[in-house]
Order: C-alpha cells, then structure tokens, then sequence
C-alpha cells in the first residue's frame, strides 16, 4: 500500500512542536518573563466633560473650562467620569435655585452629582457667570479667574466635598483645595 506524500509529515497540533528541542515551551517561558519586565499598560482615563452654554458672554473659553475640570478630575484620582457643564442665565440658576434648593435667589454655581452602578463620577454643573461677573468685581480679579474657579469648587462637589455656609467656609478644607488646584490650573496654563 503506497502513502501519498502529506501522510509522511508530522501531525502538528497547535502549540506544538516537532522533536528538535521543544522550542513552543522555550517560547512560553520567555513570553512570561518578557511580560514580567515590561511596564504594564495602564488604562487611560476616560474623562468625559461637555460645556454648553446657555449665554453668548460666560467669561470663560469652553476650551478652558473643560481642561480645568480634567484637571481638578485627575488631580483627585478618577479614572471615570461624565460631567455635563452649563453656563446659564442669572434666571436659570435662580429657577433651578428654587426648585432643587428652595432658595429664591441666583447663586453662582449649583452642581448634581448623579449616581452610577459602576461606580464612576457623574454629574451636572451648572455655573451663572453674571453671578459670577459681580462677585469678580467685588473681589478685583478678572471674570475669567471667577468662572474656573466655580469650575473647581463644583467638580470638588461632584467629588464628595463640601464646605460650612457662611463665611466660614473660605477654612474648609474644600475651600484649599480649591484655591490650591485653580493656582495649579492658571500657573500650568490649563485656564
């Protein structure tokens, strides 16, 4: 009985070599090495931050608003998070004011956090920058400045901090905090 030439050569299963050293577990173990000594990937961040604006003058570039609420979000350590950012009218704010907070009056900076089964950061900010543009001119600094910092002191809501009310609460930690990561966004240019 005559074999056709494909019967002479070996029957390779997967992963497996023929007789001359057994290089598929060589292989292996230098993959495994190779894995132990190389930096590991890190998973990227997924940082999502939306600005929409309500007001054609709202004292602050999208642009920069969304790099200084990154910022206060890495700063802090998260790794996930949705944040939806609008800038509104003094009559927003003083609706949304009244509605959600039973106060009948404009305030510079409402933020909802919102809960996730997944446990990432998610929320609604909501920032008036005329609110914003009077308490600017009451301390001397420019509107700009007034705008990221209700940009860090929500986030930092969203984040679980919060502050005494009254004037109190320019010693909270929160408030610090504050200061601390908008000096860091204007020095590194992030503002």
């Amino acid at each position: 009985m005559r074999r056709d030439a494909a019967s002479h050569r070996p029957r390779h299963r997967p992963g497996v070599r023929g007789r001359r050293g057994t290089p598929g577990v060589k292989r292996l173990v230098r993959s495994r090495v190779r894995s132990l000594t190389e930096p590991q990937r890190t998973v990227r961040a997924r940082l999502d931050v939306t600005v929409s604006r309500e007001l054609a003058v709202t004292g602050a570039p999208g642009t920069a608003v969304t790099r200084v609420a990154r910022l206060v979000l890495r700063s802090e350590g998260v790794r996930r998070a949705t944040v939806s950012i609008t800038l509104v009218s003094d009559a927003t704010i003083r609706r949304l004011n009244a509605r959600y907070l039973g106060h009948r009056r404009p305030t510079d900076v409402i933020a909802f956090a919102l809960p996730t089964p997944d446990g990432a950061i998610a929320g609604d900010v909501y920032i008036a920058p005329g609110v914003a543009a009077r308490a600017a001119i009451e301390h001397a600094i420019p509107l700009r400045e007034e705008v990221l910092r209700l940009v860090v002191h929500a986030v930092l809501h969203l984040l679980g901090y919060d502050h005494p009310a009254g004037p109190s609460r320019t010693r909270s930690v929160m408030w610090r905090r504050q200061e601390a990561l908008l000096a860091r966004a204007l020095a590194e240019g992030a503002a």
